[in-house]
């Protein structure tokens, strides 16, 4: 088998049939070996019901866990040498069946780890076009990640142990290994089509993302972006506390700090200078790092909690 694509699915009803007939779509006159694995992570709503419509896919029902658990168990049960992970809210083009065709052809058996970020929806709200479309990253989101068998032997899959950030946590142990090829190909295009669309969605989802870091100390000590939201956190509660005591130099000083350092690190995020997109992201950006402080409370209150 050339090519497993693997998607792990927790209530997905809304999104699902149309990520598989994606696939099915872009793959149908493709000249290599491929299966859809698919693993239904103890969803609740319809999403198995809809499941059960789609012929020629392989679906597994696990008890409810991590995101990296599901993942790894669809890549015991796969069988392809390459590893694609796709998310089941996450569609692909023309361009991504391209792209994994020129990998399989010109492979030959190298440790490689792929993909790129998603595109967001062409019609996306606010928060999908400013924050989505301009954030740059360093590491590969899992929901369009692939992977050869041997790369992914090699590091050991995603790490079961994290609720979140499985994948930067992968990406990063590729990037430190002399063994695996780590490269983004933006030739890989999908799109996202459920990327927050409102601002209390945006802040909940980092809120649970950021309790990736809080796995142990040493993450916690090595996620830059766990430390740079304990300032934010901090100076913002500070400049609360000047503006009641009616401090006005401290507030004015603290007020500063906070508008430039927010304004130094979206600047820096998004690599873009236009207006009206740095305005959004400056904004975005600051509720990023607040949720992601606040969610260092939420990790400890539901420390037991490993999903």
């Amino acid at each position: 088998m050339d090519l497993s694509i693997v998607i792990p699915v927790y209530n997905e009803q809304d999104f699902i049939a149309i990520s598989l007939e994606s696939i099915f779509s872009c793959l149908q006159t493709v000249d290599f070996a491929y299966e859809i694995v698919v693993v239904n992570n103890g969803s609740t709503d319809g999403t198995l019901d809809i499941l059960g419509k789609f012929r020629d896919i392989s679906v597994f029902s696990i008890d409810r866990t991590t995101v990296s658990c599901a993942r790894n168990f669809g890549a015991l049960k796969a069988s392809g040498d390459l590893l694609a992970f796709i998310d089941g809210d996450v569609v692909i083009t023309v361009d991504w069946v391209n792209a994994i065709a020129a990998l399989i052809e010109d492979n030959d058996g190298k440790a490689i780890l792929t993909g790129s970020k998603c595109r967001s929806r062409p019609d996306g709200t606010w928060i999908e076009r400013y924050w989505f479309s301009s954030l740059e990253s360093s590491h590969i989101n899992s929901g369009n990640l692939i992977i050869s068998r041997s790369a992914f032997n090699y590091l050991g899959g995603f790490n079961r142990e994290l609720k979140t950030g499985e994948d930067v946590d992968l990406c990063d142990r590729a990037k430190l290994s002399e063994e695996v090829t780590f490269v983004k190909n933006i030739n890989f295009s999908s799109i996202h089509l459920d990327y927050p669309r409102t601002l209390k969605r945006f802040f909940l989802r980092e809120l649970w993302h950021g309790e990736g870091d809080l796995k142990s100390l040493r993450f916690f000590l090595q996620s830059k972006v766990a430390l740079v939201s304990v300032f934010y956190g901090v100076a913002s509660i500070a400049l609360v506390y000047s503006i009641i005591a009616c401090k006005v130099p401290l507030a004015i000083l603290l007020s500063i700090i906070l508008i430039s350092t927010n304004l130094f690190v979206t600047l820096y995020r998004i690599k873009d200078y236009e207006a009206t997109k740095v305005f959004f992201c400056f904004v975005l950006n600051y509720f990023y790092f607040m949720a992601r402080f606040l969610s260092i409370f939420r990790a400890v209150f539901k420390k037991n909690r490993r999903f």
